[in-house]
C-alpha cells in the first residue's frame, strides 16, 4: 500500500476531509477540510 492509499483509507475511516499540513514537517500539526 503506497502512502497515498494508507492516507485515503485513514481519512475515509476517521470521516475526514482532505488533510492539510500546518507548518513544517517537525511540527505534526493538520488541519482537515471538507467539501
Amino acid at each position: 500500500m503506497t502512502a497515498e492509499q494508507w492516507a485515503r483509507t485513514v481519512r475515509r475511516q476517521l470521516g475526514l476531509g482532505r488533510l492539510l499540513p500546518l507548518g513544517g514537517p517537525r511540527d505534526g500539526a493538520w488541519i482537515s477540510e471538507e467539501a
